[in-house]
């Protein structure tokens, strides 16, 4: 069985700030740091930090060498990902006093992805493989149905939320994983119970799993559903905390982990991702995950 991150590979570009910047204000950085990124090329890097291989897809641009090396560095797979004559998709992303952050993305590469190479990519899965997924990219609906027509598992981040994330075929996926505020739009409502009820109506053959950040964790699949509570740290920067949890949670499940079990440990992974700075930089090693036991 194969995992394969078809997703977004970015530059980011990381400003340590007191507050966001406003409308019609500058501001002072008290830093920059360049670091590789892009939800796809995180989650790729917490699925092989967790102990399973993972198969990288996608697009850079001529200016992309740094992700190229750290695919490499990581251990992956990117016999998928194409350099292409254009630019790398780029982040610029605020972290204030809190660790909270925003972000600004300019797609590059990660939108060029035409219908030839994404069959190419199908030709390389299995029936019963792995397919990682977020919104970053183009042309997911063919992604999708291509997938779905070999039979093919897909995860799907719905992050970032858009116009064209609500007129993909999401029913198609085995699994979604999102966050409250995801969860929010996706299903027009705000407490968690309902969000939970909604989404399960309208993707019942699909597994929830829902991120609430310090309120931990929500989920329903086929077996069953339940919650889990939040691991409490400091946090300095949360930039990769989503990826870290869905790179964890989808590793895990490949690994033969129930899906308890598998939400427990990417909740560490996440927890120890927001205590240090960064994204793919960010995320620990399984043997430091495993060994976290702090509540």
């Amino acid at each position: 069985m194969k995992i394969c991150c078809f997703g977004s590979l970015n530059i980011d570009m990381v400003f340590a700030v007191n507050e966001f910047v406003r409308p019609k204000e500058t501001i002072q950085s008290k830093g920059l740091s360049i670091y590789s990124g892009g939800k796809g090329l995180n989650q790729a890097i917490a699925i092989r930090k967790s102990g399973a291989q993972v198969l990288m897809a996608g697009s850079v641009g001529s200016d992309g060498k740094l992700l190229l090396d750290e695919c490499d560095k990581c251990g992956l797979d990117r016999s998928l990902v194409r350099v292409l004559d254009s630019s790398t998709g780029t982040a610029v992303i605020q972290v204030n006093d809190a660790g909270e952050n925003c972000i600004i993305l300019f797609d590059g590469a990660n939108k060029e992805n035409d219908e030839e190479f994404i069959d190419s990519v199908m030709e390389r899965l299995e029936n019963g493989d792995y397919l990682v997924l977020q919104n970053e990219i183009n042309n997911l609906d063919h992604i999708m149905r291509s997938a779905k027509a070999k039979g093919i598992k897909i995860f799907m981040n719905p992050s970032p939320i858009d116009e064209r994330l609500l007129k993909l075929p999401l029913e198609a996926c085995d699994f979604l994983i999102l966050n409250e505020v995801e969860g929010a739009i996706l299903s027009g409502a705000d407490d968690h119970d309902d969000i939970m009820k909604e989404l399960e109506v309208k993707y019942p053959d699909t597994g929830i799993i829902l991120t609430l950040g310090e309120n931990g964790v929500r989920y329903r699949t086929e077996s069953g559903s339940g919650r889990k509570s939040a691991y409490r740290v400091e946090a300095v920067d949360t930039t990769g905390a989503g990826d870290a949890f869905t790179g964890y949670f989808i590793g895990m499940l490949s690994r033969g982990e129930g899906i308890e079990k598998a939400i427990e440990i990417a909740q560490k992974a996440a927890a120890i991702s927001v205590t240090r700075k960064g994204a793919s930089g960010s995320i620990p090693l399984v043997e430091e995950v495993i060994g976290f036991h702090k509540f």
